[in-house]
């Protein structure tokens, strides 16, 4: 499966409640805001635009929206360690006044095992948009779990109290908790880009701080966190 495939970049996604040219209007508006501009190129298939955010970097240069099954945007970033989308996420919820959502589940033998659900919307009081976060994190060998914001009806707060911390918010208990929406984002077939319903690979056109690339494959193998020999 490709989702599978690309951890690290599809273990930590953002998902919005829009389509992709809209939320790709108000991505382009609000960086432009700040002095950011993108080249644009359409994508029709998941692998193309997966393939497109190559090489992978600390910097954030290349992001990819990919509409899906449900009517929600599915967003990625060349991230070495994930696509980091709690900023744009936070962001386009209010810009584009809709839900969103950060979706982290990595494989069980990653470095840092998590699973991190973050909630977002345009009717939050807060700055940063956040309804609800849960988070089930190895933090360097110690496992943590932290919630904020009220429950959701539908949450399985029992889980919560389990003995051991890892167990209390798992990969299963996130895929219902996705359900309620119609999300299925670890499974390729739940996203839909095609010649009638593209997708949006972004190329950042404005001078970024420069870092080193990798291929995917160094990525999984560790070689960023690596020594020089």
């Amino acid at each position: 499966m490709l989702i599978q495939k690309w951890h690290p970049v599809t273990h930590d996604m953002g998902l919005i409640d829009a389509s992709p040219g809209g939320v790709l209007r108000e991505l382009l508006a609000w960086h432009s805001s700040i002095g950011i501009e993108h080249d644009v190129r359409e994508i029709h298939s998941l692998e193309d635009g997966l393939e497109g955010l190559l090489p992978l970097s600390i910097s954030h240069h290349r992001r990819l929206l990919v509409p899906t099954r449900s009517g929600w945007t599915a967003y990625f970033a060349t991230g070495i360690q994930g696509s980091d989308p709690f900023p744009v996420m936070s962001e386009l919820a209010k810009r584009a006044k809709a839900r969103s959502m950060r979706v982290c589940a990595t494989p069980d033998d990653a470095r840092y095992p998590a699973t991190i659900w973050e909630v977002y919307d345009s009717d939050s009081p807060g700055p940063l948009s956040t309804i609800r976060t849960i988070c089930c994190a190895n933090d360097g060998g110690r496992w943590v779990f932290e919630t904020s914001g009220d429950p959701l009806p539908f949450e399985q707060e029992g889980s919560y109290r389990a003995p051991r911390k890892r167990d209390r918010f798992t990969r299963e208990v996130l895929d219902t908790y996705l359900a309620e929406w119609r999300l299925r984002p670890f499974d390729d077939e739940f996203y839909s880009p095609s010649l009638a319903t593209p997708g949006y690979l972004l190329q950042q056109a404005t001078k970024a701080h420069s870092s080193p690339g990798y291929t995917l494959g160094e990525v999984v193998a560790g070689k960023p966190w690596s020594r020089p020999t």
